[in-house]
């Protein structure tokens, strides 16, 4: 019965030590949207990107390669893009859109990480229906 007590306090500290601030993750995933873009074949390109700023976005360049008028969508609303910043060596672009109106999600320093630190990947999921 005490190897059982131990075990469950141990769990019980290692939960409370992972344990997220949900308004912050929430914030986080607010925070994300979805690059759409028509190919040159009509077909559908996806992609994510994560408000960091008044009316700017950053994605990862290569989700705008393919398409020729890529646009910005969160639920039912789409933003247009009026200009892009690109740093190709990174693969990462920088959107500036039209009336976008939304928080940013706040932007921490790499200095602040933990060497072992556990991170959550987040993006936008699509399911796309076979054919």
């Amino acid at each position: 019965m005490g190897n059982l007590l131990k075990v469950l306090v141990l769990c019980t500290i290692s939960l409370n030590a992972v344990a997220y601030d949900q308004a912050k993750l929430m914030h986080a995933w607010v925070s994300i949207v979805m690059i759409r873009g028509y190919t040159e074949t009509g077909t559908l390109a996806y992609g994510s990107g994560v408000i960091v700023g008044e009316n700017q976005v950053v994605t990862n360049c290569h989700v705008l390669r393919r398409t020729k008028q890529p646009w910005v969508s969160q639920g039912d609303t789409s933003y247009s893009i009026e200009s892009v910043q690109a740093n190709r060596w990174q693969d990462l672009c920088l959107l500036t859109l039209f009336q976008l109106n939304k928080k940013p999600v706040p932007i921490g320093s790499s200095k602040d990480l933990i060497k072992g630190q556990e991170l959550r990947p987040w993006g936008i999921q699509v399911v796309l229906p076979h054919h």
